[in-house]
Parts: C-alpha cells; structure tokens; sequence
C-alpha cells in the first residue's frame, strides 16, 4: 500500500520539477528576463554583464535621432529655402552621428560604471520594484516597455528588440523614449522646466 502512494508522490514531484523547468527555459526568452538580468547586474556592480542586456550604441544613436528634430525645429512660418536648410542640417547630425557615437563610447562607459558604483541598496531595491512593475507589449522581435514610478507616476517608455542569436536570452534595451528622457533629467538633474 506504500508503494503506490510513494510513486504518486514520486511522480507529482518530477511533474512539478518539469513544469517549472520548462516555465523557467521559456521565460530566459522574454524580455522581462532581460530586464531583471540587467537589474541584477547594476546589484553585482557587473557592467559587461549589464552591457549584454543594454544596447548603448543603439540607444544613443536612437537619442541622437529625436534629440536632431529638436535641435533644429520646423516653423510654420519657415519658407521653402528655410525647410530645406533645417533638412540638412538635422541630415547633417544624422551623418555625425555614428562618430560622435564612437568618440563618446569609452567615456560613456566610464560615467555608467561610476554611477552603478554610486548605486545603494534602497536605489537598487527602487530599480528592482521599477522593473518588477514594467507593463511588456511583445510583437515579434520587438518589444514596448512601460516602467512607472510608483511615487511619482512618472513613466519611462523602453525599446527593446530581439537579437537571437545572442547568449542572453536575446533581448536587449535598442531605445530610451527621447522626451521621457528630457522630463526625466529636468526633474532629477536640476533643468527645471518654466
């Protein structure tokens, strides 16, 4: 009479043990995964590891991007000839861009390893609920995500794309939203809006 009971058990046991295998195998290719690795990066102070899961030449060629219709805005009142050089002027960024990209890499990465060194507990506890919360929309190989902070109400909208041939899982960060950026450094960084 033990036996089978012991069996069942058994059986119920390497079920379980299967089911959350197979849960864990598929979530490590969602971009959830990728996110909380690369929070977990930013706790171990790992940035190679948070470089996996974050595109910076991308981002910053992305920010670069929206950041030229800024630097040089349309005007209802531009004529023709007025058009025409804001147009070649916001080409122009775009063709200085991969360079000025290269030129900063290095010293990028120098200012992200200073700032996770700067990180404290409850910062990182802050990162963590951040992305724990984040609203995910998948299509494809591309992604949308919606971090809210749950102080402020204060969204954060992210890109992220699918790279499959990767060893992370093959999610990565390709985009930050350029004006959540602006509102973001506005509050935190001391440029008040009027």
């Amino acid at each position: 009479m033990r036996r089978p009971v012991l069996f069942i058990a058994l059986a119920i046991i390497i079920l379980g043990l299967g089911l959350l295998g197979g849960w864990y195998l598929r979530y490590r290719g969602t971009p959830g995964y990728a996110l909380h690795q690369a929070v977990a990066a930013l706790e171990t102070q790992d940035l190679d590891k948070f470089l996996k899961y974050v595109d910076l030449k991308e981002i910053l060629n992305n920010l670069l991007k929206a950041s030229s219709r800024d630097l040089i805005p349309e005007s209802p009142k531009d004529d023709e000839w007025d058009r025409r050089l804001k147009g070649m002027g916001r080409n122009l960024a775009r063709l200085l861009a991969p360079k000025l990209i290269q030129s900063l890499e290095k010293e990028l990465k120098n200012e992200i390893k200073k700032s996770i060194a700067s990180l404290d507990t409850p910062k990182i506890l802050a990162i963590h609920a951040l992305v724990a919360g984040a609203k995910i929309k998948t299509a494809g190989d591309e992604a949308r995500v919606t971090l809210r902070d749950p102080k402020t109400k204060d969204t954060l909208h992210l890109r992220m794309q699918r790279f499959p041939a990767a060893a992370n899982g093959g999610w990565r960060i390709v985009a930050i939203n350029y004006q959540d950026l602006v509102k973001f450094s506005r509050r935190y960084l001391g440029d008040r809006p009027k």
